[in-house]
């Protein structure tokens, strides 16, 4: 499932989005607070600021539009279009009495008949550009049952998708979000469909998750803004990297309420992606926790019951400094030991002259370059010393080669293969 921060006018801001895009986990879309067209000017200094391409680098940045002028959203998308935006998202969903009043927002939805002709003209007047159009909408002015004719107008369009917050307008954000009427909404719209309203929490997004496993995406918009560690708390972490997680993380999670745990599952093959996964991952696999002092036992046990049931067998406690010093040399060491073996001028001419060590030694190198950049980076410092350290090794080695020093080479090999076996034995 995808995450999309909300648009909040006023709040979420280039400043608010850039913020929360370098410290926090980031979301997979933003929107940008509504621009109101202007049918004889263009953008003003704010809302360029806010839509500028090089104030919203890294982002992918939907602009949103609240207009009930089909003439004047088609020439504001036309200038959108030439800052490169390729998706606008139309907003049918402020409940704001003032933008009501107007017949905008969810306003727009008391008027089927105008809501259906605004459609009609500005997708025929943006037709052949190839942008995207999404629909963030309320399930109607007054009453829930006012949805099912304005789905019946949404679907009528090749919408990109349906971004739904389950409450009618004069709900303005009291009373419960509708789930009736989003399943209603999931089940018969022609698009994809984003759930949007009231998750505050993991267990308020778990609810939803199981009730709405088709849901293609969820909005955050309040959630996030009581707590920006929201997204951490609903994945969980399992990356491969603890020190840069957890450290800025512990005073979020104290002043917040809420008990995070970092986790690493020792688990992987060397290919990347959904397609790769497999039932079996991780059976028999061990699953690493750093929990801060303090943490419940009860935690730690609910985390553990989870992960038996997906079959690792054996739990390691440990601290986000420990965690990075032995990961650096268990895992990211072999990986840069593997592309640099490969990195040799002799390595295409392998054929007919390899066998099982060869192998061996060059799987983890068909690895996602971007992943393992990000790794790295993030643990530099250990990472380096073992590397310096294996330089050291191999230079000994070397060393005793080139003079011809036949014990000593032979007590180095000794050496090694005493460690290994002792590894194995322990294992």
């Amino acid at each position: 499932m995808q995450f999309y921060l909300a648009p909040l006018e006023g709040i979420t801001t280039t400043i608010f989005r850039n913020a929360y895009h370098e410290f926090f986990r980031p979301m997979d879309k933003y929107f940008t607070p509504f621009l109101v067209p202007h049918s004889k000017k263009g953008f003003s200094a704010k809302e360029k600021r806010e839509i500028l391409p090089e104030n919203n680098k890294g982002l992918c940045l939907v602009p949103q539009i609240m207009s009930n002028h089909a003439q004047d959203c088609i020439k504001t998308m036309g200038k959108l279009l030439d800052y490169g935006y390729r998706e606008i998202n139309l907003n049918l969903g402020c409940p704001s009495k003032t933008v009501v009043s107007k017949g905008r927002g969810s306003g727009f939805l008391a008027f089927p008949e105008e809501l259906d002709r605004f459609f009609d003209e500005v997708f025929k007047g943006m037709e052949g550009t190839g942008v995207r159009i999404s629909v963030k909408t309320r399930i109607g002015k007054d009453e829930p049952g006012e949805f099912t004719h304005i789905l019946d107008i949404y679907n009528r369009y090749p919408l990109e998708e349906l971004i739904i917050h389950p409450r009618v307008q004069k709900d303005f954000y009291k009373n419960e979000p509708n789930p009736e009427m989003f399943a209603y909404g999931l089940e018969n719209s022609r698009c994809s469909v984003c759930y949007n309203g009231d998750i505050f929490n993991a267990e308020r997004y778990g609810r939803m998750r199981e009730r709405f496993p088709e849901a293609s995406a969820c909005m955050l918009g309040r959630g996030i803004l009581k707590n920006p560690a929201l997204l951490d708390e609903i994945h969980g972490d399992c990356g491969g990297v603890k020190g840069v997680v957890c450290g800025p993380l512990e005073s979020v999670v104290r002043d917040a309420g809420f008990h995070f745990v970092g986790g690493h599952p020792m688990a992987g093959i060397e290919r990347s992606g959904y397609g790769h996964a497999f039932p079996e991952l991780f059976q028999g696999a061990s699953l690493i926790l750093t929990p801060y002092p303090g943490t419940p036992q009860s935690c730690l046990d609910e985390i553990w019951e989870l992960a038996r049931k997906l079959g690792f067998r054996h739990l390691q406690l440990s601290t986000p400094q420990e965690h990075d010093h032995i990961i650096a040399y268990t895992s990211q060491l072999a990986h840069v030991v593997s592309c640099a073996y490969v990195g040799s001028p002799s390595a295409p001419n392998f054929e007919g002259f390899s066998a099982g060590s060869f192998k061996d030694m060059t799987r983890v190198a068909k690895l996602n370059e971007e992943m393992w950049t990000e790794l790295f980076l993030e643990n530099q410092d250990a990472l380096v010393r073992e590397i310096d350290t294996l330089v050291e090794e191999l230079a000994a080695f070397a060393y005793v080669i080139r003079r011809g020093d036949r014990d000593n080479l032979k007590n180095m090999l000794r050496r090694a293969r005493e460690i290994k076996e002792a590894i194995d034995k322990d294992c």
